[in-house]
């Protein structure tokens, strides 16, 4: 090792340069990232999807129009519901705005049917039934919402002409990530929420995500109330195949509309 001085006299200074005759090489660890269409996805833009084809293929390659919301977008957002969610997607057109009556989803694919009445999760239909039986979903139990242009009944049977929504639940992954929060917002809405990871074993992980929200309506005398609590669980048999086990314990009340 190599020392050289300066001695500065007018400020009665001394600075000391060391010079390394050894080589300091710096690593980085290159972590990438591969999207999938039953995964979260990190960032705005989606490659893949499954709503198109039922099966795992970039978007490019499904012969009609699709529209993925992101979770990113979702919290970006702050999205707290289908419409919410839907409000700036192509084709979609929120009858009563998307702040509006927040019962389930009123919104209209290509100005033909409400969306309530072409709606999947995870692939599945949700059927409504009388009485206004209509499902609704908070955005925040969701990983991604991808709106389907276009008929698609060979695919998904009887559903409308203008196209459908497929809504994918939150997973399990991985991360390991926890969270928890409170919100409170105008009309004395507030909220509590939480959204967990655990790994169980190795071969086993389990996701529990909720919400209990309450408040007041814009019209006099108008109150809300919902929570939910969705607990889900996956298998991995193998590096192809997953078990995926997800339940649902909801309830919307609404008053004064």
């Amino acid at each position: 090792m190599k020392l050289s001085k300066i001695v500065c006299a007018s400020l009665f200074c001394t600075v000391s340069i060391v010079f390394a005759e050894n080589e300091v090489k710096l690593t980085h660890e290159v972590i990438g990232h591969t999207q999938g269409a039953y995964n979260e996805i990190k960032g705005y833009v989606a490659k893949k999807s499954s709503t198109g084809s039922k099966m795992d293929v970039d978007i490019l390659e499904i012969p009609q129009s699709v529209s993925v919301i992101t979770k990113d977008m979702l919290e970006t957002r702050g999205a707290q519901s289908i419409q919410n969610a839907t409000a700036y997607t192509s084709s979609v057109i929120q009858s009563y705005g998307e702040n509006g009556d927040t019962r389930t989803n009123y919104g209209r694919l290509r100005g033909i049917h409400h969306l309530y009445d072409s709606t999947f999760l995870d692939g599945l239909k949700l059927l409504k039934g009388d009485n206004n039986l209509i499902p609704n979903f908070d955005a925040y139990a969701l990983q991604r919402v991808e709106i389907l242009k276009g008929p698609s009944s060979v695919l998904y049977g009887a559903s409308g002409a203008g196209g459908l929504a497929n809504l994918q639940s939150k997973k399990p992954n991985q991360s390991k990530s926890k969270e928890i929060g409170i919100s409170y917002g105008s009309k004395s809405n507030k909220s509590i929420f939480f959204d967990t990871n655990h790994e169980i074993t190795k071969n086993i992980d389990l996701r529990v995500t909720s919400k209990f929200k309450e408040g007041d309506n814009h019209l006099k005398d108008s109150t809300n109330k919902s929570y939910f609590f969705n607990p889900a669980l996956a298998y991995y048999i193998d590096d192809d195949t997953t078990l995926d086990l997800n339940a649902s314990i909801a309830k919307t009340q609404t008053k004064g509309l």
